[in-house]
């Protein structure tokens, strides 16, 4: 196969000439939004957020978060944390472990009792999915158990 050689449609002149000595001056002059000093690094939004949060910095997170403000607006409150800092916080917070107690048990049975219906609907959407002859409180139970 014989060997093509491609030319562009354009040509691109890239010549520029530079007079020596000439120091060149950025387009944009960038500025610093916050001016650090060498004392208040430890209030700087520029700290590390592996930093351990404080008991003030929890109560705040609270306060706002149950006042129903936006995850960027409660950063804003908090100058060394992140929105999604914030955020991962707080779903930290939420997660309960350990043992179930005797109101959390009582409490989970009254909510699925109250949405059983719910529930039926979904088993039931399951079975006709599966159509096999299986009916809605077969599938459920088999999940169940599983």
């Amino acid at each position: 196969m014989p060997k093509v050689k491609l030319e562009p449609k354009v040509k691109l002149e890239t010549k520029v000439k530079l007079e020596p000595n000439v120091k060149l001056e950025p387009m944009v002059k960038l500025e610093p939004k916050v001016k650090l000093e060498k004392d208040s690094l430890d209030t700087s939004p520029f700290t590390s957020s592996k930093a351990p949060w404080t008991f003030e910095e929890d109560a705040t997170l609270a306060r706002l978060r149950a006042d129903g403000f936006l995850w960027t607006e409660i950063a804003s409150e908090l100058p060394r944390r992140s929105a999604k800092a914030c955020m991962r916080r707080w779903d930290k917070r939420q997660i309960q472990s350990g043992p179930w107690t005797e109101s959390e048990t009582q409490m989970l049975k009254e909510v699925v009792q109250k949405n059983a219906d719910r529930f039926r609907d979904v088993w039931k959407q399951v079975a006709r999915e599966m159509g096999n002859g299986r009916t809605w409180q077969m599938c459920e139970k088999k999940m169940l158990d599983e």
